[in-house]
C-alpha cells in the first residue's frame, strides 16, 4: 500500500462522498510496515504527514462546513510525539461532526489491530471484568480501533496491486472488492450515479 494515500483525499472527493451518500470513509495511510523503510524515507514520510495535519488545521473552517469528522485508527504510540499532538488536535477539532467520517490509518496493521485487542481482552478477564463466555466475535469487534463504525460496504485496492496488506482484515469479511491499476481512483458522476476508473 503506497504510504500517505489519504493525501489524495481533497475537497471534490469529499463532496463526491456526500454527493453518492457515503457516510463513511477509511484510507490507508501509512502502514506499521512502512518503518522498515530506510530511516530517510521514514522522516520524509514523517514530514509529509505533518504537513498533512497542519493543513487540517489550517482548512478548520472548510472542515468544519463540511462537518467532516476525523479519525484517526492505528497504533500511534508508535509516532513521534508531534504527530500525536497534531492528530490529537484533528480529532478533537472535529469530534462533534457528523456529515462523513474520515478514518485515517495511520502506523495501522489488521494484525497489530487485532493483537492489540486480544491483549484488551485478556486484560479484561484478569481483572474480572469479564468472563471467558463473554469472548465472542461481537466483543472482538467493540475492541477494534474501527469500534463503532460498520464494517465496509465497497474496498478499493489501487495500484494494480491483488493483495490486501494487512488492511481491515477482520472487518471486510462480507466487503465488496474493487482492484484498479489506478493509484489513486477518481470518481465520475452521471445522472445514474454509476462511478468508474479514468
Amino acid at each position: 500500500m503506497s504510504p500517505l494515500l489519504w493525501m489524495a483525499i481533497e475537497d471534490t472527493q469529499l463532496k463526491w462522498c456526500f454527493e453518492l451518500g457515503i457516510q463513511e470513509v477509511t484510507v490507508y495511510a501509512f502502514s506499521i510496515e512502512n518503518f522498515k523503510r530506510s530511516q530517510e524515507e521514514v522522516d520524509s514520510l514523517m514530514e509529509l504527514a505533518r504537513e498533512k495535519f497542519r493543513k487540517l488545521h489550517d482548512e478548520k473552517n472548510k472542515i468544519m462546513e463540511l462537518g467532516v469528522c476525523i479519525r484517526v485508527i492505528g497504533n500511534l504510540e508508535l509516532l513521534p510525539q508531534d504527530i500525536r499532538k497534531l492528530i490529537a488536535d484533528a480529532i478533537i477539532m472535529t469530534k462533534d461532526n457528523s456529515k462523513l467520517f474520515l478514518n485515517i490509518a495511520f502506523a495501522y496493521t489488521s494484525r497489530d489491530e487485532l493483537t492489540t485487542a486480544v491483549k484488551n481482552i485478556l486484560k479484561g478477564v484478569e481483572l474480572d471484568l469479564i468472563s471467558p463466555d463473554d469472548i465472542n466475535e461481537q466483543l472482538v469487534s467493540q475492541c477494534l480501533y474501527t469500534n463503532g463504525s460498520p464494517d465496509p460496504d465497497l474496498l478499493v485496492r489501487t495500484s494494480g496491486e491483488v493483495r490486501f496488506s494487512d488492511f481491515l482484515l477482520w472487518q471486510i469479511w462480507n466487503t465488496n472488492v474493487c482492484f484498479a491499476e489506478e493509484y489513486i481512483i477518481i470518481i465520475q458522476i452521471n445522472k445514474n450515479l454509476k462511478w468508474r476508473n479514468l
